[in-house]
């Protein structure tokens, strides 16, 4: 099971852009989700992506998968995702 527990649109702020790769003022969502195994939290996921590029992305998506709807429903092939450090948490 997966628990959206942050869903919002962020503006990338210049150290948030300097620590990320986005560039100051993109416009993202921002998405934070806890990850159950056996009903015990097990992975927290936060998640960034250009709102350009995933429009339409909900809540409910973001509790299935991010991945497949962009593949999938916008037809879009991810080629590579990056890792960031903590400090840039939401």
């Amino acid at each position: 099971m997966t628990k959206v527990t942050k869903f919002e649109t962020i503006i990338a702020t210049e150290q948030f852009a300097a620590e990320s790769g986005f560039s100051e003022g993109d416009e993202l969502w921002a998405v934070q989700r806890v990850r159950y195994l056996d009903g015990k939290a097990l992975i927290l996921d936060i998640n960034y992506f250009l709102k350009e590029f995933v429009p339409g992305l909900t809540p409910e998506i973001a509790a299935n998968s991010i991945y497949d709807y962009i593949e999938n429903t916008l037809g879009m092939q991810i080629i590579i995702t990056m890792r960031i450090a903590p400090s840039v948490f939401f």
